[in-house]
């Protein structure tokens, strides 16, 4: 009988997590159809999704990135530290994140204060 209980508890549980993330995604659907709108048109239009290469036609302080967390998720590690190295910071703050709001169903804390520094640290990567 325990075990039955612990097993509904779970299944709760998981069905709470995907309820929230279907939630956060249907929040945020119009943003996300605009942004994808945006990264075919450019990428169609200028072959560049970057708004600084478009206009001043140098690469941002992010650009690679996107590339580099391809290389991440692929198991390249070494080739994703050579694209971007600031991926590795940006995967942790998004795993945190994850990790804060899907499993333990809290707010993480310092979030905000956490993307201002790594974005500091890239921008100020990218000036070296």
């Amino acid at each position: 009988m325990n075990h039955l209980s612990e097993k509904n508890i779970e299944e709760q549980s998981k069905e709470t997590m995907f309820s929230r993330v279907k939630k956060d995604l249907l929040l945020v659907k119009i943003p996300l159809l605009v942004l994808i709108t945006y990264c075919v048109v450019t990428e169609l239009v200028f072959h560049t999704v970057c708004p600084t290469a478009i206009v001043f036609g140098e690469p941002c302080s992010g650009c690679g990135l996107t590339r580099a967390g391809f290389l991440v998720l692929t198991g390249q590690f070494s080739k994703a530290a050579q694209m971007h190295v600031m991926i590795f910071f940006w995967m942790f703050l998004a795993l945190y994140a994850v990790f804060f709001r899907y499993l333990l169903r809290k707010r993480p804390p310092f979030l905000i204060t956490l993307v201002i520094l790594v974005s500091m640290i890239t921008a100020i990567y990218y000036l070296y």
